[in-house]
């Protein structure tokens, strides 16, 4: 009887209340001589519902799926939910919710992700589960769930050795990538190591280039780890030991992560040129002295490693005498102040440092460097302009000065950045213009 079905479920509404109505259609499904009737009945009650603004987040309860726990996405009403959602949505889209944030006012996160996970391994309910997953993940993004959240909420920090292999992992780094803007550290590598730890997840990634279905992946996020290293002033001898490179012995110069590791210490002297390491200077500290000649000796044999075991040599030589900012500190150029400029010791420390630089191309010191290493940043722009002011000094600081400014350039550090961070005058309030320390930040815009 076309029409009569409105009625009908109008009428036994009245009688038994939505919720009542709506458990006795659920036991009547799962009965196969009830189960065609149960059928129609819902589909009947669910247009009552629909034409009614019954809203989602009621009938998802009326539905009793809030009770469904882990078996969710398996619960045959689930599909009649989410068709509604959709219906109501078309018929209302002022007053539509989206289907996952009415879940999850039910299940946390946590368990909801577990929850698809698993049905998506089920062949029945994979196709429900992709879908819910897919909007879960859109609802972390709209609520700016942060990357290392998700990471537990992925339960990948429980994932072990077997990280890179997780399926939800891929769906992480994409995540990922999407949350941080192109101009933004990406800090996923910093996320996965906060679970991990350096030395794990190195073992991790390095253990992963091996397998041929992770390689790809594995080699850039180790990439990352090194960059990431290299930004944060990760010591050499810190990632030496990292890399596995303390268990080494005599084998050293054979290990497959030794070159990586000498390009590292190369690449952060580049960066942070004022905290130069040698190479030699993290060996003597794992080897012995006899260590050390075995280890220099037994690469000698090999013609390829020549050019690094001089490297080594001379900056084993120069180790007994000191780096520069060593000497600097024997000459008690440190403790000077505003004067170093015209102390006599300023000259011996140049000499040395001139034969220091011929013999480590790769470790050049330079007087401003370490000037800045020792005095620090603001304290030098004083002594420079305090020695700008002396004749006999006023050459050579103006000189310093300009290194002093190109060497900021080199660090990228910007006018802003200079002037809160390095001078200060960002705490000179309306006395900004009396500081002579203005003067000089002027010179550097």
């Amino acid at each position: 009887h076309p029409g009569s079905g409105i009625s009908t479920i109008s009428k036994l509404t009245s009688y038994y209340g939505d919720e009542h109505l709506s458990q006795m259609i659920i036991t009547a499904q799962k009965n196969p001589k009830t189960q065609d009737l149960a059928a129609d009945l819902q589909k009947r009650q669910l247009q009552y519902w629909l034409d009614n603004k019954k809203a989602p987040a009621k009938v998802f309860k009326l539905l009793e799926l809030n009770k469904a726990g882990g078996n969710l996405v398996d619960n045959p009403q689930v599909s009649a939910w989410l068709s509604y959602v959709a219906d109501f949505e078309t018929k209302f889209p002022k007053q539509s919710e989206k289907a996952i944030p009415m879940v999850t006012r039910h299940f946390d996160d946590e368990t909801l992700s577990k929850i698809f996970r698993e049905a998506k391994q089920t062949p029945s309910t994979a196709s429900i589960a992709n879908k819910l997953d897919g909007e879960l993940i859109e609802h972390w993004t709209d609520t700016k769930t942060l990357p290392k959240t998700m990471f537990k909420l992925l339960e990948l920090n429980r994932a072990g050795d077997k990280l890179l292999e997780a399926p939800q992992f891929a769906t992480w780094l994409t995540y990922v990538d999407n949350f941080y803007s192109r101009n933004r550290r990406n800090p996923r590598v910093s996320i996965m190591t906060s679970y991990y730890g350096d030395e794990a997840l190195t073992r991790l990634l390095i253990k992963a280039m091996q397998t041929p279905s992770e390689a790809n992946l594995a080699t850039k996020l180790h990439e990352e780890q090194l960059q990431s290293w290299i930004y944060s002033r990760k010591l050499p001898g810190d990632v030496f030991k990292f890399l596995s490179l303390d268990k080494a012995g005599e084998k050293l110069f054979d290990h497959p992560q030794f070159m990586k590791w000498v390009k590292y210490v190369e690449d952060l002297n580049k960066v942070h040129p004022d905290k130069k390491t040698t190479l030699m200077s993290v060996l003597a500290k794992q080897y012995d002295s006899e260590g050390l000649v075995k280890l220099l000796q037994s690469a000698k044999n090999n013609p390829s490693w020549s050019k690094l075991v001089l490297q080594l040599e001379t900056e084993q030589k120069w180790m007994a005498k000191g780096t520069p900012n060593d000497y600097f500190k024997q000459l008690k150029l440190d403790k000077v102040g505003k004067d170093v400029l015209s102390n006599p010791q300023l000259k011996t420390w140049l000499n040395y440092v001139k034969e220091y630089n011929a013999a480590n191309p790769k470790y050049q010191a330079t007087l401003i460097g370490t000037l800045a290493a020792n005095y620090g940043e603001m304290k030098l722009v004083k002594m420079l302009d305090e020695a700008m002011k002396v004749k006999d000094t006023e050459s050579a600081a103006k000189k310093l000065q300009s290194e002093l400014f190109q060497r900021w350039i080199q660090l990228n550090w910007t006018p802003e950045y200079i002037f809160a961070k390095v001078l200060h005058l960002d705490q000179e309030g309306d006395m900004l213009f009396t500081n002579p320390l203005v003067v000089t930040w002027g010179k550097y815009l």
